[in-house]
């Protein structure tokens, strides 16, 4: 009987301890505005939870790279077994995403009910530059080859915050404001025109407001007005130019303030910026090493040039990707080379080098007598060369012991020994 009653109490707590079993789950987040800082409080409730008397507690991950947090939930309903925790967290406005998705687990007497997890998304507006927003004009900088003049005109890109394609559903479509600010920083070229016209600088265009909803930078507001840079500037000297930026979560404007901004040129609250240049560079050096007097019998060689990756032409050159120059393709005379070499900025140098080929000298070796004979007999030699240039040097190589000389036109060949020479 005592090992029964033993047996059934063993039973009883194995069928009714503690576990992860719960019968529903709700949420309910509440974020407190919609620019950052966004302070919002997340309300956690399980049912039905078979705690058997021990602790539970929900774990929050805020999705925004702080440490996840264990709060203690309070037994709100005894008889549904229901367990509620209210927990608050802030979104900073130093934030590199729009949208967050927060997790929230069960926990039952420390263990971590991996399959109870619920979920929220929560949207962060904020300016145009934090949370996704990514201010950006194209060019970053616009290079103008020295000795060039340029018109042109620059293009806000930006990536506006919580904007598509990176926010479809709470999209932060409210009023901007942009302005356009020339010869902004170190700006060292106070000759450049603007809309066709020297200013004194920096100089300031208007604000514009774009009232909402708008989702990014449209026509006209989105290109700057032409700039144009005269062509006498050294390498190094650049024209920088300022966009900034208001939306709603730093408002030129306050709507909150009655009348216009107190502060006309910065507004109610600061602008955010960024910047670009026209920026005078250096044209890429197209020179040539130079090539002294060659003969069309000498093997192909590689031309060099300060500069690599340009173009090659000219008598000699079989493929214009390659400097590699032949003296026998390209035969005797004089000849220019020409070399184009363009960089990564669009500026271009070209340059020539003139390589003289000479014709090469030709042997014609003959000889008087017989080419076969005893030995002791004396045979003259004659190179007897034509074509190049004279005056001629000789050498004579090979089996040359029987030769009286090795360095003159007609040696005189005596053997004492039979056999064949070379």
């Amino acid at each position: 009987m005592a090992l029964f009653a033993f047996l059934f109490m063993l039973i009883s707590n194995i069928s009714f301890g503690q576990d992860c079993s719960y019968l529903s789950k709700a949420n309910d987040i509440v974020p407190l505005g919609k620019c950052a800082p966004v302070d919002v409080s997340w309300k956690i409730t399980y049912r039905g939870v078979n705690d058997n008397g021990t602790p539970v507690q929900i774990r929050y991950d805020w999705d925004d790279g702080k440490p996840v947090q264990i709060v203690n939930a309070t037994l709100t309903d005894v008889g549904l077994r229901e367990w509620t925790a209210i927990h608050s967290h802030i979104y900073p406005n130093t934030g590199n995403q729009c949208n967050y998705h927060p997790r929230a687990t069960l926990i039952v007497n420390g263990v971590v009910c991996t399959s109870s997890v619920q979920e929220q998304i929560v949207t962060v507006w904020d300016t145009d530059d934090k949370n996704g927003g990514q201010l950006k004009v194209n060019p970053e900088t616009y290079p103008i080859c020295v000795g060039n003049d340029a018109l042109f005109h620059f293009t806000d890109n930006s990536q506006w915050n919580c904007t598509p394609p990176d926010e479809k559903d709470v999209v932060n479509d409210q009023d901007r404001w942009i302005q356009w600010i020339y010869g902004t920083g170190a700006t060292d070229i106070m000759d450049a025109e603007v809309n066709g016209v020297v200013r004194a600088y920096p100089y300031r265009d208007v604000i514009n407001y774009i009232p909402g909803p708008i989702e990014g930078p449209i026509a006209p507001y989105n290109i700057s007005l032409d700039i144009y840079i005269p062509d006498h500037h050294p390498v190094g000297k650049f024209f920088e130019v300022t966009l900034r930026n208001w939306n709603v979560c730093n408002p030129y404007d306050d709507p909150s303030v009655l009348g216009p901004p107190a502060n006309l040129i910065d507004g109610d609250f600061p602008p955010v910026i960024t910047t670009a240049k026209a920026l005078i560079v250096a044209l890429p050096d197209a020179t040539i090493q130079p090539v002294a007097n060659i003969c069309e019998s000498e093997p192909p060689f590689f031309l060099i040039a300060a500069d690599g990756g340009g173009s090659w032409s000219g008598p000699g050159i079989s493929k214009s990707s390659s400097s590699k120059f032949n003296p026998k393709l390209a035969g005797p005379g004089i000849h220019t080379i020409t070399y184009t070499v363009t960089d990564g900025n669009g500026c271009s140098d070209t340059k020539t080098v003139v390589i003289v080929v000479k014709e090469s000298p030709k042997a014609n070796i003959t000889l008087s007598g017989l080419a076969n004979f005893c030995p002791g007999v004396v045979m003259n030699l004659d190179g007897n060369p034509s074509e190049g240039e004279t005056p001629y040097t000789h050498s004579w190589t090979g089996q040359t012991g029987p030769l009286d000389f090795t360095s003159i036109q007609n040696p005189k060949f005596q053997a004492s020994t039979v056999g064949t020479y070379k």
